[in-house]
């Protein structure tokens, strides 16, 4: 996973937190890419990085348990302010992933955590317990479990169909990939605002500045926007599992295709065999168990072809 370097001036306030966030999941992973060291040198690496995406890292504890092993900060401490995700191999407990804040922190709140660094915690358990299927050689294969070699496990549905996307419709990839990152967005996938700031941080930045003005954003750079979505499709095989994704990828092509069809509707010079055509194709391109559109874009496609036929 190729890591996005910080942009010259990080921003403020919360969305510096989000950033954080970003970087410390890029960190981790780097980490547990990283070839020649040991499991142990790996962990004790996490564990002391983990602070980092958290809103208060000096005041902030960590601590891996795994199997029999336990990595932790130094000094570290279990408090009454404690976030814990199980670690799981195959389903099945093999330690656990903690985050504490000491008790003396100045907060007036009971809760002392964010919202997203509770997501955070849970995404760093997932790719945790991955790895550590792969250390034990129980890394699923087409649905089978053998040892893990990553020159032989099979990349996921979603990501083919993805990668075939970008050789044969950029621009459909890259809609694609933005109603992705929205998505992550708001389901407080961590990570994600940071991901937004490093595609356009001129206009971030512009806003800090400038409050509300409505301008128009800067224009993007191509290789720093293919970069967000690689790092936008890696959030997403944290967060999301492989179905999901798929299902979530073949639902935005498909409302994609709506949109022309939508637009074909509204055209008088486009003829209603034409019309009939493109419901063809859209039909075709949609397998027999699967559901075509969604219950608001079906109603939504019935309108429009109602007013084309009585207009």
């Amino acid at each position: 996973m190729g890591e996005i370097k910080a942009a010259a001036g990080l921003p403020g306030g919360r969305l510096r937190e989000r950033v954080k966030e970003l970087e410390c999941l890029q960190r981790i992973v780097a980490l547990l890419e990283t070839s020649g060291l040991s499991s142990e040198k790996i962990l004790q690496g996490v564990v002391n990085t983990i602070p980092s995406g958290w809103q208060y890292p000096e005041q902030c504890g960590a601590r891996i348990k795994y199997r029999k092993s336990v990595f932790h900060t130094p000094g570290f401490e279990e408090t009454h302010w404690t976030l814990r995700v199980p670690l799981k191999t195959c389903g099945v407990p093999a330690g656990s992933v903690e985050v504490c804040y000491s008790d003396n922190l100045p907060l007036n709140r009971e809760d002392p955590f964010l919202l997203e660094e509770k997501k955070l915690i849970e995404l760093i358990g997932i790719r945790l317990g991955r790895q550590f299927e792969e250390w034990e050689g129980t890394a699923p294969v087409d649905g089978s479990r053998v040892a893990a070699d990553p020159s032989v496990r099979r990349k996921p549905d979603g990501q083919v169909i993805l990668d075939l996307l970008r050789e044969t419709d950029p621009m459909l990839y890259r809609r694609v990939l933005r109603r992705l990152m929205n998505h992550l967005h708001w389901q407080g996938v961590p990570g994600v605002q940071g991901l937004l700031y490093h595609l356009t941080p001129e206009a971030y930045a512009r806003t800090e500045d400038e409050g509300e003005e409505n301008q128009p954003h800067p224009k993007q750079n191509v290789e720093r926007l293919d970069k967000v979505f690689e790092e936008a499709l890696w959030i997403a095989s944290l967060a999301l599992p492989d179905a999901e994704l798929t299902a979530l990828v073949k639902q935005w092509m498909r409302q994609d295709k709506l949109g022309f069809f939508m637009v074909a509707t509204e055209k008088r010079e486009v003829s209603l065999a034409e019309i009939k055509e493109i419901v063809n194709r859209f039909c075709r391109s949609t397998r027999e168990n699967e559901q075509a559109l969604s219950a608001a874009d079906d109603l939504q496609a019935r309108i429009a072809l109602i007013r084309r036929f009585l207009s």
